[in-house]
């Protein structure tokens, strides 16, 4: 079983290889047009304005998709149903916001933001009733239909962003790519879904997502909030739009190849739920995911930073030779995010242990909103880079050593089988691609 479930992982990593980096390959060279178009400026005013919308993520998030991620499969379409119900009501509140704003004195903070926001604000519906479909899509392992939907959705959204951004709409193009990638996927997820719909709201299932996740998640969405989202906020009310602008883009940029670590998500959270509590399974299943990782993310990402002074100027444009410098210092962020990020799963799904992450959440975000002030204000979105890159190491660290106390491996073994595998990772793919190559 577990040779059959190491086949199928394999697999499945390398058709979400292939349609991911296929989705990346559009999304670069589409977003480096959409670039071009563009001024940091323009990127500030969206980003700043969909701080309102992480807000509205925070206070509706309780751990819902966890919830039907792990609820008994004999429970599953009561499950989905209530799931799909708190989805649509919760997605409605900036709606019902931005219609009391108009009709109130509020309205003076709407002011030539009117269309802008309705537009994020449709992007959010069909992101958040699209959620249940995804879920139901990961449960199932139907990963390769999930994977050609979001490289369907960027090529889509990017195209039309293109044309706004051609006809003048300046960053209205922006919440025109961010609106469609969600409607497409929104539809694409249904498409594919084996469970299309249901009315059931069941309040003792909707309890049980709560009592699991609830608590925990909404700490922990808080804190995601600062650790992702704030910095760039920040550094727009102390250095205003045009250096949010640039910390957003290099952000973007410096994650971008994070895109590897969303799949070992997708295959591992499946695994560690299969395996909770299974030692040996779980440890090889971590230890080969991070393997693999360092294969493909290390050398592409040290590239993409040496080479930044040379690549930014030619693809972004002139009115973008600021973000380098800082672009460079998020690289470090990037890198060690890579190997941060799917390491929670562990912890929640493996080891049922979510508060792990919300208090190492919760240091990262005490120690942003202690020093990003100071130093966004004093070097703007360089300064937020720096804060941001230093703070993911200390809390890279803390959260990997308690990983490997519950994996009950030592730093060495970790280490050492970790290298050991991605030299044998290299022979591996090579293999992989001649199979599918001869097939």
């Amino acid at each position: 079983m577990i040779a059959t479930s190491r086949a199928h992982t394999v697999t499945y990593f390398f058709a979400l290889v292939m349609s991911h980096y296929g989705g990346m390959c559009a999304s670069i060279g589409l977003s480096f047009w959409l670039t071009r178009l563009l001024d940091p400026s323009d990127l500030g005013r969206v980003v700043m304005c969909l701080f309102a919308f992480n807000i509205f993520n925070w206070i509706t998030e309780w751990g819902w998709d966890h919830g039907l991620m792990t609820c008994p499969q004999e429970s599953f379409d009561r499950a989905a149903s209530t799931h799909l119900m708190i989805r649509i009501t919760l997605a409605l509140l900036p709606l019902v916001t931005f219609a009391v704003a108009k009709l109130t004195f509020f309205n003076v903070y709407l002011v030539n933001r009117e269309l802008l926001i309705l537009i994020l604000v449709v992007g959010y519906f069909f992101e958040k009733v699209g959620l249940t479909y995804k879920t139901i899509l990961e449960r199932t392992y139907r990963l390769k239909q999930l994977a050609f939907f979001e490289f369907f959705s960027v090529v889509i959204s990017y195209s039309i962003a293109l044309l706004c951004a051609l006809y003048g709409w300046g960053y209205i193009s922006l919440a025109v790519q961010r609106a469609a990638e969600r409607l497409v996927l929104c539809f694409g997820y249904f498409y594919a879904s084996p469970w299309k719909f249901g009315y059931i709201f069941d309040k003792t299932i909707a309890r049980t997502f709560f009592r699991k996740f609830g608590i925990a998640t909404w700490v922990g969405g808080f804190c995601g909030i600062v650790i992702y989202d704030y910095m760039a906020n920040m550094v727009g009310w102390y250095a205003g739009v045009y250096q949010a602008g640039l910390y957003e883009k290099a952000f973007r940029f410096a994650t971008f190849p994070l895109m590897l670590t969303a799949i070992f998500q997708r295959l591992s959270v499946p695994l560690y739920v299969q395996y909770q509590n299974d030692l040996h399974n779980l440890k090889k299943i971590f230890i080969k995911a991070q393997a693999i990782k360092m294969f493909f993310l290390l050398p592409g990402q040290l590239l993409l930073a040496l080479t930044a002074s040379w690549w930014v100027p030619r693809f972004c444009g002139v009115q973008w030779v600021q973000l380098i410098s800082v672009y460079q210092v998020l690289a470090v962020y990037g890198f060690v995010r890579a190997f941060y990020d799917d390491v929670p799963p562990l912890m929640i799904f493996g080891f049922l242990r979510p508060w792990e992450l919300t208090m190492s959440n919760a240091l990262q975000a005490v120690l942003i909103l202690a020093c990003g002030p100071i130093l966004a204000t004093w070097y703007g979105a360089f300064g937020g880079a720096f804060v941001m890159s230093l703070v993911m190491i200390i809390v890279a660290v803390r959260f990997w050593r308690r990983v490997l106390a519950a994996l009950q491996m030592s730093r060495r073994d970790a280490i050492f089988q970790t290298l050991a595998l991605g030299v044998r990772a290299r022979h591996m793919i090579k293999r992989q691609f001649m199979r599918m190559r001869s097939s």
